[in-house]
C-alpha cells in the first residue's frame, strides 16, 4: 500500500490510495485530507488623537475572542470623551478575525481597561479611571463593567480608597459561578484591612 500526494488546491489535499489488486495491477481510490488554513491573525486599530493606543488584554469565549484597552481619541464609529482624552475598550471578533462590536467608554479624565474575562455569566472589563464612571470613591480608582455578549452594558461598579488606586498597575479580572474578582494595587486602606507599608499595598477585590 502506498500513498502520493498529488496537489493542494483550495485548502484540499488531494492523496492517492494505491492498493494491491491483481499481480500486475494496482487499483487506485482517491482520499480527502481535508485542512482549513486560519484566519489572519493580525488586527491593527487606534484612535484619533494620534497618540499611544494599547490592547492590554484579551479572553476567549469558545471561538470568539475578546479583546480590551485604552485609547487616544476615538476608534471609528465610537463616541467618548475623545480628543487627547485616553478612553477605556472592549472589542468583539468572531472566529474568521472579523470585528463585531467594539464599544469605547470613558471621562473627561483617564479611563484604562487593563483586563477581561469571559464567563456564561456576561463579559467583565477592569481598569482604572480618573473620573466617574460610577460613584466614585477618591482619587484614582478602579472599575468593573459587565456587557452581554451583544455589547450592551449591564453594570459598572467604581471601587478604592481615597487615595491613589490603580496608578498604572493592575486591573486584572477573573469569573466563575461564584464571582467577579480584581486584582491590582492600592495607596490606601480598604475598610477591614490595613497598610504594610510602602507606597503601594497588592490588592484583591471581589465585586
Amino acid at each position: 500500500m502506498t500513498f502520493r500526494q498529488s496537489r493542494c488546491r483550495q485548502g484540499v489535499k488531494f492523496q492517492w490510495l494505491a492498493l494491491p489488486f491483481f499481480p500486475g495491477q494496482k487499483c487506485f481510490g482517491r482520499f480527502y485530507s481535508c485542512w482549513r488554513a486560519p484566519p489572519p491573525s493580525h488586527r491593527q486599530f487606534g484612535g484619533s488623537g494620534g497618540a499611544d493606543d494599547y490592547a492590554t488584554s484579551a479572553a476567549f469565549d469558545g471561538s470568539v475572542l475578546y479583546a480590551a484597552g485604552f485609547v487616544t481619541g476615538l476608534l471609528p464609529g465610537q463616541s467618548g470623551a475623545g480628543g487627547a482624552n485616553i478612553d477605556a475598550f472592549v472589542r468583539r471578533y468572531d472566529f474568521n478575525g472579523n470585528e463585531t462590536w467594539t464599544r469605547q467608554f470613558g471621562t473627561t479624565n483617564t479611563d484604562k481597561a487593563y483586563g477581561i474575562a469571559a464567563h456564561s455569566s456576561g463579559i467583565y472589563v477592569a481598569g482604572e479611571t480618573g473620573g466617574e464612571l460610577a460613584t466614585p470613591a477618591g482619587g484614582a480608582d478602579y472599575f468593573l463593567r459587565k456587557y452581554d455578549t451583544g455589547g450592551n452594558a449591564v453594570w459598572t461598579r467604581q471601587f478604592g480608597t481615597s487615595a491613589a488606586d490603580g496608578g498604572g498597575y493592575g486591573g486584572g479580572v477573573a469569573a466563575n459561578s461564584s464571582g467577579v474578582y480584581v486584582t491590582g494595587v492600592s495607596a490606601g486602606t480598604f475598610a477591614g484591612q490595613m497598610k504594610f507599608g510602602g507606597l503601594f499595598d497588592a490588592l484583591r477585590a471581589g465585586v
